[in-house]
């Protein structure tokens, strides 16, 4: 079974939103998050879903749909539906993480969360916001899919990523029109958002 991180500490990005574990305080912040910190990745102390995050706040969630790739502890999923949006798959091809994600959703009382086990990006639908984040060589290993997967004006965040990367994913995404509105980066990582 998982080891439960003692050394977890509660974060908050931006005064906006507060990720803790069940046996911290809630700060009373807009949007409470309550991660059980097993061993998957995603409680908000990475760069990456600490950028992420940050981004998030950019675009409009309400009543629109979202992809989660990679989605961990689901907690990126868990905000989208915290601002608002009313359809969101997350999926992983790790077991460990969609039972903790699935404990993590059912603990933050999300409702329009689906998670499923995959192997790739391929889903055969169409998301508002499609959110990737996981590792570069992963991201470019799907990025035809999550192009597919992207309804039109839709957002894109990718993340997983390192300064180093950034010139790489962008190239990478010049031939699906996709329009670079800005890089968010904490510790050397970052968080690509495109529209």
């Amino acid at each position: 079974m998982w080891s439960v991180e003692k050394n977890f500490e509660p974060i908050q990005v931006d005064d906006l939103v507060s990720i803790r574990a069940p046996f911290h305080e809630n700060p009373h912040l807009k949007y409470d998050i309550v991660i059980e910190p097993k061993m998957s990745f995603g409680t908000g102390h990475h760069g990456t879903t600490y950028t992420v995050i940050q981004l998030m706040k950019f675009i409009d969630f309400k009543n629109k749909s979202v992809f989660d790739f990679g989605t961990g502890t689901g907690i990126l999923a868990i905000v989208a539906e915290k601002l608002g949006a009313n359809s969101i798959l997350a999926v992983d091809n790790d077991d460990w993480c969609i039972e903790n994600a699935t404990e993590n959703i059912e603990k933050n009382n999300c409702r329009h969360i689906e998670i499923q086990k995959v192997d790739n990006a391929s889903c055969n639908k169409k998301f508002d916001v499609v959110i990737a984040n996981i590792n570069k060589h992963i991201i470019l290993d799907n990025l035809q899919f999550l192009n597919d997967a992207l309804a039109p004006n839709g957002n894109v965040i990718l993340s997983g990523l390192l300064v180093d990367d950034e010139a790489d994913i962008l190239q990478a995404t010049q031939n699906f029109g996709w329009k670079h509105l800005q890089t968010k980066s904490k510790d050397n990582w970052i968080a690509i958002h495109f529209h």
